[in-house]
């Protein structure tokens, strides 16, 4: 029963290596200077912090352009993996047979998720820097703003959105589109995405004016399309 039991949780233990190599495995990114993507975003948000803040790193991101887009679509939309925090959790309690094993590919398992949060957080910012390189990411962060089963990263794509500023208006009709979804979940995002904008306001307010004015209308979207809050870039 105890070799049962042991080989079961190798075979566990094997499993989850593996599906952790799978999600932390390292892409080959676009590169500038010998240092890649995800490195001068680190330097980005690391630069920010001082004053007078050197610009080395915006300079290689915009360098690398429209080619970091693919890139910065897939980390935006990272999410913590519940299920890899609960192995990791799981194989610390290992039999002590096992303990030193298991308790290595869970370390390892934690530091490769803290490593990847580290790099793929700041990929928000990316998009603000290269600009106009970005405006091909446009029609899929307008899908992500109105992804209200993960809020997360919906919040981020319009965060995106707003640093794109004028690159951006190109979601204006989908999001629009979006806002009369029988879906309130899908309509009640793409509105506080709108108001969130703020550019186009001749083509945003009267329709979250109107979106205020219904009966269903929530709270938040009260909060975010009252007139004054509208301007114009």
């Amino acid at each position: 029963m105890r070799l049962v039991l042991c080989s079961i949780l190798m075979l566990f233990g094997c499993a989850v290596a593996a599906t952790a190599w799978l999600l932390f495995r390292e892409v080959h990114e676009p590169s500038y200077n010998s240092k890649s993507l995800s490195d001068w975003l680190v330097a980005y948000g690391e630069a920010s912090r001082f004053y007078p803040r050197p610009h080395a790193a915006d300079e290689a991101i915009r360098h690398i352009g429209s080619n970091a887009v693919p890139y910065l679509l897939t980390w935006l939309q990272y999410e913590d993996s519940l299920w890899l925090r609960r192995c990791a959790f799981t194989l610390n309690k290992a039999p002590v047979g096992f303990r030193c094993p298991a308790t290595n590919i869970s370390a390892w398992i934690v530091n490769n998720h803290i490593r990847r949060n580290k790099r793929y957080g700041v990929a928000i910012w990316g998009f603000g820097i290269i600009g106009s390189d970005a405006r091909s990411a446009v029609p899929t962060l307008a899908a992500l703003a109105v992804d209200y089963k993960r809020p997360r990263v919906a919040s981020r794509a319009v965060r995106v959105l707003q640093d794109l500023g004028t690159n951006a208006l190109p979601a204006m009709p989908l999001l629009l589109r979006s806002s009369h979804s029988r879906d309130p979940s899908v309509a009640s995002a793409a509105t506080f995405a709108l108001a969130c904008l703020k550019f186009a306001p001749e083509k945003a307010v009267p329709h979250l004016a109107e979106m205020a004015s219904r009966q269903d209308g929530t709270s938040a979207i009260r909060k975010h399309t009252a007139p004054p809050a509208i301007r114009g870039p």
